[in-house]
């Protein structure tokens, strides 16, 4: 499912594809990776370098978007987005991330459409640039009635500015900054300087207090489900190790009931004996463990003392992958 396209409103109208979106975005990604953002705002420049950028991929005949154009149509890109960053954070929606679509059940879209009509089109229409949006605004809030609870009246106010229309957010940024404007990224510097950019993006510390990613009630129980996982796997090993270790000192600590008149050699033979009748080792499996007889005769007291085949072989087995 594509992006819809876009137009900013003007004297000439612009046309803005879904490839259009991703250079705009990613442009400005690389400008606050250079500090040409601000807390108040972006600087003045930066909207020239973004406007080089899109005109590098402009079809012939196509109106101009120039750099007013480029800060109108982020500042309607920015209002899309918080509206779509208000329903993920909803009771009952969440989020598609392989067709970047917010997700909720008929019923919900339908009762969300009375009460908000602007939103029933983002049903169907996908927000590939989400996460783009997020390292974009994080930080930025809106001011006056800009928050949203979906079933609740808007607040009242000469000014309520909600949900109810999306582009009429009040936003702390302004479109021009007034401090001193350095130098941006010129489009021969934003080639050289990607990957160096993309990274600082994700390791920029915001002036302000850093917002959480929220995360939806699908991918908290998933969450949940893989810790539960990793502790169960953790209690089986160490219970599986416990038993062994339990069963290899109960061994141990059985005391032979040959008689004491028997030699050495006779209760290695009585030993061999008994494993070869236990059929549990077969063949070249029979080498090592007359070995283990030979070098201690408390191994093959210990076997002839334990009278259960399976912990007999168990005690074996145990002997060769930890001799002591």
């Amino acid at each position: 499912m594509d992006s819809p396209e876009t137009f900013t409103m003007g004297p000439h109208r612009c046309h803005w594809s879904a490839q259009d979106d991703r250079i705009l975005v990613e442009t400005l990604l690389i400008q606050k990776a250079a500090g040409n953002k601000a807390q108040s705002g972006w600087k003045s420049v930066v909207w020239g370098v973004v406007a080089a950028e899109l005109q590098k991929v402009a079809a012939d005949g196509q109106a101009e978007k120039t750099a007013s154009k480029c800060n109108d149509h982020y500042c309607n890109l920015k209002s899309d987005f918080m509206l779509i960053k208000k329903l993920r954070n909803m009771t009952g929606f969440g989020w598609d991330d392989e067709r970047n679509l917010v997700v909720a059940a008929d019923d919900q879209w339908d009762e969300l459409a009375k009460e908000n009509p602007h939103a029933k089109k983002w049903r169907t229409t996908p927000f590939p640039i989400y996460d783009e949006m997020f390292s974009l605004v994080d930080g930025i809030v809106a001011t006056g009635a800009g928050a949203f609870l979906a079933g609740t009246p808007p607040p009242p106010g000469p000014s309520q500015s909600t949900i109810h229309n999306e582009h009429s957010i009040e936003w702390t940024e302004s479109s021009q900054s007034t401090e001193s404007e350095t130098p941006p990224h010129t489009p021969s510097d934003l080639k050289t300087a990607g990957k160096k950019a993309a990274n600082k993006v994700n390791l920029a510390q915001p002036e302000t207090k850093k917002r959480k990613r929220s995360i939806t009630p699908e991918q908290s129980r998933l969450r949940k489900y893989y810790r539960q996982e990793q502790q169960y796997q953790d209690q089986t090993v160490r219970l599986i190790t416990g038993m062994t270790q339990a069963v290899h000192e109960l061994c141990s600590s059985l005391q032979p009931t040959q008689d004491p008149q028997q030699t050495p050699q006779q209760r290695r033979a009585a030993a061999t004996k008994l494993m070869e009748a236990d059929g549990d080792f077969e063949g070249p499996e029979c080498i090592p463990v007359l070995r283990l007889f030979t070098s201690s005769i408390d191994v093959a007291d210990t076997y002839l003392a334990i009278g259960t085949k399976a912990v007999r072989t168990a005690y074996i087995e145990d002997c060769l992958h930890n001799p002591s």
